[in-house]
């Protein structure tokens, strides 16, 4: 799980991608409780990794995801691409 606060923007974009690409669980829960702010490259930054991902057969999903995050993903018509869980706790659940 890796939990993102603040602003993920074109300034926190590269330690996001970093952290991102550590982790080695098949799914991936990005907890997105305290995120604030997500522009463009924040959501080129969440593409990049679900492509990477699903390229080793492994999966990204979003929790908690604010409604101002969700609406720049209902936007941008990527909420088909990213399952999105209401808590961390239900998205473990669910998960395998």
């Amino acid at each position: 799980m890796l939990r993102l606060a603040g602003r993920l923007a074109i300034e926190t974009v590269p330690g996001f991608l970093a952290a991102a690409r550590k982790e080695t669980a098949t799914v991936l829960i990005l907890d997105m409780g305290d995120l604030e702010y997500i522009d463009s490259s924040g959501v080129g930054a969440l593409l990049q990794i679900h492509v990477s991902l699903a390229k080793s057969n492994r999966q990204m999903v979003l929790a908690s995801v604010p409604e101002k995050a969700r609406m720049v993903l209902e936007i941008a018509r990527l909420q088909s691409i990213f399952p999105m869980y209401s808590s961390v706790a239900i998205a473990e659940e669910l998960l395998p």
